[in-house]
């Protein structure tokens, strides 16, 4: 056998084993395929004489157009070939959820709660349906829910990065139905003195006796107090006050009176570098309004409690707080914008760039983008230290 005839050999020995494999009893004739109509109207398909399934069809000629419709999407499966536009939403989505857990990804549990977020407005759609009108809508929708700008942002932008890794390990090719939505402005929305008054005014009412207020009242409007408290004095992310208590435990914060220190995680506790949550001093002028807090927990270890003294889920001090807030006609306020005041009023006073990190763990480059439509003199007062230092130690001549 000379060269020539060994490669044809060749490709017909790999031409032979894309064929059913006739020593294991498989058929190398193709499938005899027919309809049939059934008493009902309705015809039925038969694979080599076999009831195979019913197309739903009440003439011959339709039947045997489904007959053919079905038997070309067969071999395109069969050949690779396939429309990624009609992927579904939702197996892309659960793909991604599962693929950030295993690889371990450092935002892992952002990503899943964030697409989550997503996942109801799209999940019963195909990659096809999400136009650039879609995506305005379910963004208009998630607004409507009182989801943030950033969440919103995210939501969208994980999204394509779940649909552009799906379709690139699945078929091959990247495909990207709509754009990725702008990024968000810095935050221009602070809390002002009449609003935060206001809440301190209304509030007032948990703590007297002849506020008629119920039990369950009085508790959600102590809560919106001491989170609009710790937010506008420590600027503490919403999520430092789970299980959040007054003495040292290992499954959440404690405020340390005696010590004047806001622990924000268990000590010891690891954070990821860009959601810091350092210890922090309490101001000596908050020491007493925090023992009143513990006076009233009568007990209880839990500095945000249920009515039967047990920690109250950060979820549910959310939905507290944001309730209140609409019933103070406040509904704009979240925790989040506590968290930004605080922020940005450290600027106005002129805080370095270092103060602010250490209170409320947030980096310079943060303080950078989202904080520097605020006096510019002040955010550069950040930088001032690194200036001045390029140079080193300077010999000023008489």
């Amino acid at each position: 056998m000379n060269y020539v005839d060994r490669q044809m050999h060749r490709v017909a020995v790999e031409l032979a084993s894309k064929l059913p494999r006739l020593a294991e009893g498989e058929s190398i004739d193709p499938p005899v395929w027919a309809v049939r109509p059934r008493k009902d109207g309705n015809y039925r398909a038969y694979k080599d004489g076999v009831y195979w399934g019913t197309t739903g069809r009440k003439t011959e000629a339709g039947a045997n157009e489904w007959l053919r419709t079905m038997l070309l999407q067969q071999e395109a499966d069969e050949d690779g070939v396939f429309d990624v536009r009609r992927v579904s939403v939702a197996v892309v989505i659960e793909a991604r959820k599962k693929a950030v857990v295993k690889k371990g990804l450092l935002g892992a549990k952002v990503i899943v709660s964030t697409l989550k977020a997503i996942e109801e407005h799209v999940n019963k759609l195909q990659l096809r349906h999400l136009t650039d009108d879609k995506i305005g809508q379910v963004d208009t929708a998630m607004a409507a829910e009182g989801y943030s700008r950033d969440t919103i942002v995210n939501a969208v932008r994980f999204l394509r990065t779940a649909i552009r890794q799906y379709t690139k390990k699945e078929h091959g090719a990247t495909y990207l139905p709509f754009d990725a939505p702008p990024s968000p402005k810095g935050r221009t929305t602070v809390v002002t003195d009449a609003q935060r008054d206001r809440v301190k005014r209304l509030a007032a009412a948990a703590f007297d006796p002849d506020s008629g207020l119920s039990d369950k009242q009085r508790r959600d409007f102590e809560v919106a107090y001491m989170e609009l408290l710790l937010g506008m004095v420590f600027g503490s992310r919403p999520g430092a006050y789970h299980m959040l208590a007054w003495e040292e435990h290992g499954e959440g914060g404690w405020l340390d009176l005696d010590g004047a220190t806001f622990h924000r995680v268990p000590p010891g506790a690891a954070t990821p570098s860009n959601k810091a949550a350092p210890p922090v001093d309490i101001p000596e002028e908050i020491l007493p309004e925090l023992r009143l807090w513990k006076a009233r927990a009568a007990g209880s270890p839990w500095v945000f409690r249920t009515l039967r003294g047990g920690p109250l889920s950060q979820r549910e001090q959310q939905v507290i707080f944001k309730d209140v807030m609409a019933a103070f006609g406040l509904g704009r306020i979240t925790g989040h914008m506590l968290r930004h005041t605080c922020i940005s009023r450290m600027i106005r006073k002129r805080c370095t760039g270092p103060e602010i990190s250490s209170v409320c763990g947030v980096s310079i480059e943060t303080l950078y983008r989202r904080y520097g439509h605020f006096d510019r003199r002040a955010v550069q007062q950040l930088a001032h230290s690194a200036m001045a230092d390029a140079m080193g130690e300077m010999q000023v001549a008489a």
